[in-house]
């Protein structure tokens, strides 16, 4: 069972995390989530160790990043309201909803879409549809389409603009905060990669099971993410994490893809060497 203090310590890590990541993809500046929210953070000035932060038990992804997202907003002088998971209607049927709208103390309002993603690279990487989930249902193409053209342009449908009038705020400016990882088979470098996505992305490996012996090393030290802990590992003692025969033991019986991290040994502590999936057989 997770105690308050260990999900307080990867909260901090996570805060951390979204701080220092670069977007996933390549957007304009008035528009860059990241930027916005180094923004706030300056303007703030707080650091996150010295705050009591709140207990976060949130076992789905895309909802925690939602709730650590939220934290910087409000610890932050500069936002005066913040509203979340706001659904939009057309007569009685659900047609999107807002993931924030947050108001200035300038009396701007900005419409912020978040997500966190991890795709596999299934092509050579030329195509945005060659990256997809580990559970083969979500595909990059697919995801960065519907932001841009469905998600972010919400306040400019007849519904949305009816719904933010009920908000009595004004028309907001949209952002995209998004970030995560790529990952390309082992040993094998993207090709010219589309323009949509961001140069500087986080990049990871991934490999099927039965060519696992590749990742395999015994001056290594392994560890088994879930989720939630897929932004910044856990905090584990040293003794739990996994040599190399025990990750070959645990990756055996394989019937879903994990992410695993590699750790390498400096100084006497074991720290992040990579990152990868590893996928079932078939996958």
């Amino acid at each position: 069972m997770l105690t308050d203090s260990f999900v307080t310590r990867n909260i901090l890590a996570d805060m951390h995390w979204i701080l220092s990541t670069p977007s996933l993809m390549t957007l304009p500046q008035e528009m860059d989530g990241v930027r916005f929210l180094r923004e706030i953070f300056a303007r703030n000035g707080f650091a996150p160790e010295a705050e009591n932060l709140p207990v976060i038990i949130q076992r789905r992804l895309g909802y925690y990043y939602e709730d650590i997202f939220s934290l910087f907003l409000e610890k932050s002088p500069y936002i005066s309201d913040i509203k979340r998971n706001i659904q939009v209607k057309d007569a009685n049927r659900t047609i999107g909803e807002f993931d924030f709208i947050v108001q200035t103390q300038q009396g701007s309002s900005i419409h912020i879409e978040c997500a966190v993603k991890f795709y596999l690279c299934t092509g050579n990487g030329s195509d945005l549809s060659h990256f997809e989930g580990p559970n083969r249902k979500d595909r990059l193409d697919l995801k960065w389409d519907k932001l841009l053209h469905k998600q972010i342009r919400l306040s400019e449908t007849d519904a949305g603009r009816t719904k933010i009038g009920t908000l009595n705020i004004p028309p907001p400016q949209t952002a995209v905060l998004i970030q995560g990882y790529l990952f390309y088979p082992l040993g094998k470098p993207a090709a010219t990669l589309p323009t949509a996505i961001n140069p500087d992305h986080l990049r990871g490996w991934w490999v099927r099971n039965e060519h696992r012996a590749q990742i395999l090393d015994e001056q290594l030290r392994y560890q088994i993410l879930g989720k939630p802990f897929w932004l910044t590992p856990p905090a584990i003692p040293k003794a739990e994490l996994l040599s190399r025969d025990q990750l070959d033991e645990e990756l055996k019986e394989q019937h879903r893809p994990q992410l695993i991290v590699r750790l390498t040994n400096k100084n006497g502590e074991w720290k992040e060497l990579d990152r990868g999936f590893v996928v079932q057989s078939g996958w």
